[in-house]
């Protein structure tokens, strides 16, 4: 359910947050993560609250650490996160989450920004204006090139040290 709303038909309680491993021959995890309230998801139809790579290796997961925005990623070795990252800076979840193929980048929106994290040191390597009612649509494998927009389709592109506007395009109408 989604923390602080009580009317949500779903909601169990506001620590109700598990991450499981499961090995698919069987219905007990092989692994459960439980924060026990120090991690709180949104609410889970939210677009792009998780993603996982396409070989498994890496599941990365948007939430809150206290009231603010937070990150964990996992990987199959263990149940503690191998980055529990957070920004106090913001106070919204991270919204359509992606992960690059090698698991070694977080790339997510969060308000009109686009935040692009480095898994192995947590580091913060930019934050984009993306422009107001817009979302991040998908990342290349890499996290070079970023998919965007509302009122027209953009493309951003990864310089080494941040992101720029590489491409635009109008559209009729509001939904690129």
């Amino acid at each position: 359910g989604t923390p602080g709303v009580t009317g949500d038909d779903y909601l169990v309680s506001e620590d109700n947050v598990e991450v499981c491993l499961f090995d698919g021959a069987s219905s007990t995890p092989v692994w459960t993560w439980d924060p026990e309230g120090a991690f709180l998801v949104y609410s889970p139809d939210e677009p792009g609250s998780y993603d996982c790579t396409e070989d498994g290796e890496y599941f990365a997961v948007g939430g809150y650490i206290d009231g603010h925005l937070g990150l964990a990623v996992f990987v199959p070795d263990s149940a503690n996160p191998m980055l529990l990252w957070d920004d106090a800076g913001f106070a919204y979840s991270p919204r359509q989450l992606r992960i690059t193929g090698d698991g070694s980048k977080v790339i997510f929106s969060v308000g009109a920004d686009l935040l692009r994290v480095d898994v192995a040191t947590g580091t913060l390597e930019d934050t984009y204006n993306l422009g107001a009612s817009t979302d991040c649509f998908d990342i290349s494998a890499d996290g070079s090139l970023v998919a965007y927009g509302f009122t027209s389709a953009r493309l951003a592109q990864w310089g080494g040290s941040e992101y720029t506007m590489a491409w635009s395009h109008s559209v009729a109408g509001y939904y690129a």
